[in-house]
């Protein structure tokens, strides 16, 4: 959770603790984020 830290966006997690709902977040940071818990968004990460 600390790579949204401070960011204004807001997280909340289904009851099944799987799936994400970023409530302020586009597609494109939901894709990232995604691949960013899949350990393939290291290079977003670095950027962001």
């Amino acid at each position: 959770m600390d790579a949204f830290a401070g960011r204004g966006n807001v997280l909340t997690f289904s009851t099944d603790g799987n799936t994400f709902y970023f409530g302020t977040l586009g597609a494109g940071v939901w894709k990232r984020a995604i691949e960013r818990w899949n350990g393939l968004g290291a290079d977003d990460a670095q950027r962001n």
